[in-house]
């Protein structure tokens, strides 16, 4: 397998980021834009899998809109024809291993979901840890510049050991972290557990937009929630919301 100078270095830097992060959703978004350049990709989505739910959750990604995040997750994900597949196979793969080209062009998911946004040439992987999976990768080029390939596959499968273990580790910290940080919120500021939960994002750095994106809700809403917890925190900014979250927590 042939990797240019330009995919060493990113592999490089795709591994340093997975060293040095610390949050599980800010991790995900700034691997995608270096994912695009590794794999010579147009568009990026990663989604983690709750299982006891049995559904992929907050979604972050680079060239796409949480509203068409969020409509895969409410529709799209019930008429999708190589999501289940390509997890079940456990290494990277192909929309056309699942699919032939020419059978996915005329499903309702492609005409209405992927064309639109240009996306014909997909590759998803799907990492495990302690043989439970804990999220994925999804990948999409435009129409002009191809399928992906075998290389495209085994250059997405390097990564797989340590993004699955990164994931995993940074998983179980954050329950653990939510699970102690949402009491104290809700009692001490009366904010509800959204609100609550919004304002640790704030405090660990997440935009609007990464937030509503984890979240599957629109940058409104987030919005609309971090006004009533301005006014409960008597703050008028996102820099006193923060301060006044990590004092208590």
């Amino acid at each position: 397998m042939y990797m240019s100078a330009t995919q060493c270095r990113v592999l490089g830097e795709l591994m340093a980021l997975q060293a040095v992060s610390e949050n599980l959703d800010i991790m995900r978004h700034e691997l995608g834009s270096l994912m695009l350049q590794y794999l010579n990709a147009d568009t990026y989505s990663s989604m983690l899998w709750n299982t006891e739910k049995k559904f992929f959750e907050r979604a972050v990604g680079v060239n796409e809109t949480a509203q068409r995040l969020k409509s895969w997750s409410e529709y799209y994900r019930f008429i999708d024809p190589v999501t289940a597949p390509m997890m079940a196979r456990r290494v990277a793969t192909t929309a056309t291993q699942i699919l032939p080209q020419h059978e996915l062009l005329r499903t309702e998911f492609f005409n209405d979901f992927l064309r639109p946004h240009n996306q014909y040439w997909g590759i998803n992987i799907y990492f495990y840890n302690r043989d439970e999976c804990v999220g994925d990768f999804r990948i999409w080029r435009k129409r002009a510049r191809g399928d992906f390939d075998k290389d495209d596959a085994v250059r997405l499968n390097m990564l797989a050991p340590s993004m699955a273990a990164c994931l995993g580790k940074m998983r179980r910290s954050r329950d653990k972290k939510e699970i102690k940080n949402d009491e104290p919120l809700q009692r001490l500021l009366q904010l509800s557990r959204r609100e609550a939960e919004i304002s640790c994002m704030i405090a660990e750095g997440l935009s609007d937009k990464c937030i509503a994106a984890a979240l599957g809700i629109s940058v409104t809403t987030v919005r609309f929630h971090l006004k009533n917890v301005f006014s409960k925190c008597r703050v008028v900014n996102r820099a006193g919301v923060a301060a006044r979250i990590r004092s208590l927590i």
